[in-house]
């Protein structure tokens, strides 16, 4: 905000054209318009400049012979720019002259105005030359048209280039090298054409230790980049307006917006990048670009590549730093970094508007933000929106990326059970998220995983992080997740994830570390199209620890452990309401742990699921200081099966399962508070069983050992076995 209550707008240039010249008609599908030299710019009296010792006057329609006074001026300007003295001026004119003119010294070369006076040069030199000595000129009140360059500078020190029109040059529209140093104001460049080779055409070219200071500029429809800044260079724009490049998408040329490479420096603020190609910015090879008010729309790729274009790109071993940015509008890449020590850091940003791409060679997501290949990056306080593909990718072992106070929305598929993920790490990077919200994406929310397989050296961060409105497709994936986590360790600490279409919070395969901490997990829900609402799933070999988790009104399991090795710690774990499946109106359980995997709960409680609170099916289990109670009838397994079962037993064990529960409440489950099915390994110690058909029951041979429990309130028998009592199976491995 600019104040309280307020909000500054992100937007480029105050206006689009320069001062002096004039827009014509009104944007359109979100592009500037043209620009035409202003006549009222021109004033009243035939010169700009008043008479006096050292000013000679040019007139094209003046007779040959001029001595360059203001009754007799010269005819052409080749001879003025002879007889101007060191520090002079020469003054034109409305008219014509002709360029491919050099200045060696201090001169001040001074239109009535860039609508009325025209220096037009040949294709064979360049238009206007000013060598080193010239230091401390001025250019203004200009057209400078064609020329094998516009305007040639060559280490001159302080030349000033002010309401000057550079039009049609070849190769390079003004170029400053050789440690000049210059300010241009109120300049426009436009259709810079490419040399024979089509290799070259620069709007405004800055190379070898030069220094330019723009402001009010407009490169506009250059062949090739519109702005290349190279080798230890530094430019400083004030509003900056670069469209338009490379209008015929010729790829030798490929128009750049702004390029800065080779140790060369960019300080941009109020600048706009609009309808170029293949990249409104790069900045690689050692390079610094910093921007504030920056604008990158409607970037356009080349036609025989793959349909993409980036709106910011930052390479190898450089710095883009934006704040107060807009990217996006096209179809591609938002901002990449890529490559080690590539750095981009971005502030109060908006990235929007991605879009996919599908041609023969498949479909290629947008991405609003990408990192990859060893390159880090630092979001603050933004937001990504509206994207066709994926919102952050992260990819490439030790890319790193930090996203704080940002945004992420209205992430759609790309193809059917293509792309729509929220943020998606791969490769081992490393991944922190603070007081961030990812809404309304496809498939998962966070995505980590480490692909392909190979030592872990990336983490995930979650912390303070709200994940909601996960949708799935059912043509293809009829299962979401909010947060998804494959062979990558990391920790979700003050995380919210709700209203996900299929999970909440998966750990796939692999072995790594993951945490939760302080976390809740809600209305994990199915469409009317899908089948489960798991609230916690971990399905692989990773060591999984829980503090202070909550999972509430989710559908099917709350919490669900399998797998051999699979390991999973909770301590201060509630899970409550599990509500059934959508499909066939079964499961409902609390905590499920199958397939060899081990649980261990500490201080947790468990109540009001469906079947089972606890069920652990050949598994092992390790229940201390827990509170499982109110469990209600629910469907076992799916009906179609022929196993219609109904069971409402707070904890099950069965088949080859190791149970232990110590110190823990066991309350008022509407069947039993415990049924072993042929499990032998059951130990209770000191707990109590309250309330049910049955305290404790056992079927298929199944037993316990029991020391100091108590079992009260049964209202059919404090223990049961299935000697001559119906009791019903228990469940059978799977879910």
């Amino acid at each position: 905000p600019a104040a309280a209550g307020e909000c500054r707008p992100l937007r480029g240039p105050v206006k689009p054209c320069p001062d002096g010249f004039d827009a014509v008609g009104d944007a359109k599908d979100g592009l500037p318009p043209a620009c035409v030299a202003s006549a009222t710019a021109c004033g009243t009296s035939p010169y700009a400049v008043a008479p006096g010792p050292s000013v000679v006057f040019v007139d094209a329609a003046a007779p040959e012979g001029g001595d360059g006074s203001l009754a007799s001026p010269f005819s052409e300007l080749g001879p003025a720019i002879t007889a101007a003295p060191e520090g002079g001026t020469v003054a034109l004119t409305d008219g014509v002259y002709t360029g491919g003119q050099t200045v060696a010294k201090k001169l001040s070369i001074i239109g009535r105005c860039a609508s009325a006076v025209y220096v037009v040069g040949s294709s064979q030199k360049p238009n206007l030359v000013l060598t080193v000595q010239a230091k401390g000129s001025v250019l203004r009140g200009l057209t400078v048209e064609g020329g094998a360059r516009g305007i040639q500078v060559e280490g001159v020190k302080g030349l000033l280039i002010e309401r000057v029109r550079v039009v049609g040059s070849i190769g390079r529209g003004i170029s400053l090298t050789l440690s000049s140093s210059a300010d241009l104001q109120d300049c426009l460049i436009e259709e810079i054409v490419p040399d024979k080779l089509k290799q070259n055409a620069h709007g405004i070219y800055l190379d070898l230790l030069t220094v330019v200071n723009l402001k009010r500029v407009r490169v506009r429809k250059t062949a090739g980049d519109g702005v290349i800044v190279r080798t230890s260079s530094k430019l400083d724009a004030v509003d900056l307006l670069v469209d338009g490049s490379n209008p015929d998408g010729v790829a030798t040329l490929q128009g750049f917006g702004l390029r800065v490479e080779t140790t060369s420096k960019a300080t941009l603020r109020r600048a706009a990048f609009i309808d170029n190609c293949m990249r409104g910015i790069e900045v690689y090879a050692k390079s610094d670009v910093t921007g504030d008010r920056v604008v990158i729309e409607r970037t356009r790729s080349l036609p025989d590549d793959f349909g993409f274009a980036t709106g910011a790109a930052v390479g190898g071993d450089s710095v883009l730093d934006l704040r107060a940015a807009r990217v996006g509008n096209f179809v591609g890449w938002g901002v990449l970094a890529e490559g080690p020590v590539a750095t981009l850091r971005l502030d109060q940003c908006a990235l929007l508007g991605m879009r996919a791409f599908t041609n023969a060679k498949g479909t290629w997501s947008g991405v609003a933000l990408i990192v990859r290949v060893g390159g880090n990056a630092e979001v603050r306080r933004s937001i990504v929106l509206d994207t066709v593909g994926e919102g952050v990718n992260l990819d490439h072992d030790k890319s790193s990326l930090l996203l704080e106070d940002v945004i992420i929305r209205d992430v759609r598929q790309s193809g059917p059970g293509y792309g729509g993920q929220g943020v998606d790490v791969t490769g081992g990077c490393s991944l922190t998220m603070r007081r961030c919200q990812i809404e309304d994406a496809y498939e998962t929310g966070v995505v980590a995983s480490n692909d392909p397989p190979g030592p872990v050296s990336g983490s995930i961060l979650l912390n303070q992080v709200d994940v909601r409105g996960i949708h799935h497709n059912t043509a293809t994936v009829n299962f979401a997740a909010g947060v998804l986590m494959d062979d990558m360790p990391g920790r979700l600490q003050s995380v919210r994830v709700r209203g996900v279409e299929g999970g909440g919070v998966s750990i796939a395969e692999g072995t790594a570390d993951v945490a939760l901490a302080d976390v809740l997990i809600e209305g994990i829900h199915p469409d009317a199209r899908g089948e489960f609402g798991l609230g916690m799933a971990s399905l692989g070999r990773a060591r999984v620890n829980l503090a202070g988790v909550g999972i509430h009104d989710c559908r099917g399991v709350g919490l669900v452990l399998a797998g051999k090795q699979a390991a999973l710690t909770a301590d201060g774990l509630r899970v409550d309401k599990t509500g059934p499946r959508a499909s066939d109106g079964g499961g409902g359980h609390g905590v499920y742990a199958a397939l060899e995997s081990a649980l261990t709960l500490r201080n947790s409680v468990i109540a009001d699921n469906l079947a089972t609170g606890l069920a652990v099916d050949n598994a092992t289990a390790t229940v201390d200081d827990c509170a499982i109670l109110n469990t209600r009838l629910g469907p076992l397994v799916r009906t179609d099966l022929g196993l219609g079962t109904m069971l409402a037993d707070g904890v099950v064990a069965v088949g080859a399962a190791s149970l232990q529960v110590r110190r823990s409440l066991v309350l008022d489950n509407a069947r039993a508070g415990l049924l072993v099915d042929a499990a032998k390994g059951v130990l209770l110690e000191a707990t109590l069983f309250r309330g049910g058909i049955y305290g404790l029951a056992k079927q298929n041979g199944g037993d316990w050992v029991r020391k100091d429990c108590a079992v009260r309130g049964a209202s059919l028998a404090a223990t049961a076995s299935d000697q001559g009592l119906a009791v019903p199976k228990a469940p059978v491995a799977g879910f």
